[in-house]
């Protein structure tokens, strides 16, 4: 949808180039014109505003400056992720996201420790991909589980 704002000297140009005059009723019997009709013209005056910046973060940036400013608050994540786990996916005790953050690891943090990067993490979880032996026994290792128990909680995700 298009706005058009208009200044009062520009909506007086528009509205009388149509070859009417416009005018109010005590004086539309006295003004000789092809035809008068009433007209309420709106017009909005908008400060200029300079370019404000975006000042949102990424979570990840957000979360890192926290913890730079604040090294306790690691292990204050990793324990509002296990609560998380046994709280919001009460119902998915058995999926890879429920292990890894009863494990209290973000993606970004088990992919750094897997050696690969978060989207890997992310595909594993929604069950579009599974991965290879080699990166099966890396997630087992640091997740502290066995990798049968992995690989069942990949496969409820089909």
């Amino acid at each position: 949808m298009n706005t058009t704002i208009q200044l009062p000297s520009e909506f007086l140009r528009h509205t009388t180039s149509s070859g009417f005059l416009y005018s109010n009723p005590i004086t539309s019997g006295s003004i000789n014109t092809k035809a008068t009709t009433n007209c309420a013209g709106l017009f909005f005056v908008i400060p200029q505003v300079g370019q404000q910046q975006n000042k949102s973060k990424d979570i990840d940036d957000l979360i890192g400056e926290l913890l730079a400013q604040n090294e306790a608050l690691d292990s204050d994540l990793q324990s509002a992720r296990k609560v998380v786990a046994d709280v919001l996916y009460e119902d998915q005790p058995d999926s890879l996201k429920v292990l890894r953050l009863r494990a209290g690891y973000s993606q970004a943090q088990l992919a750094e420790k897997v050696g690969m990067k978060q989207p890997n993490i992310c595909e594993f979880e929604a069950g579009k991909r599974k991965p290879s032996a080699d990166t099966l026994k890396r997630l087992s290792d640091v997740l502290g589980i066995t990798a049968d128990v992995i690989l069942r909680s990949i496969n409820k995700t089909e």
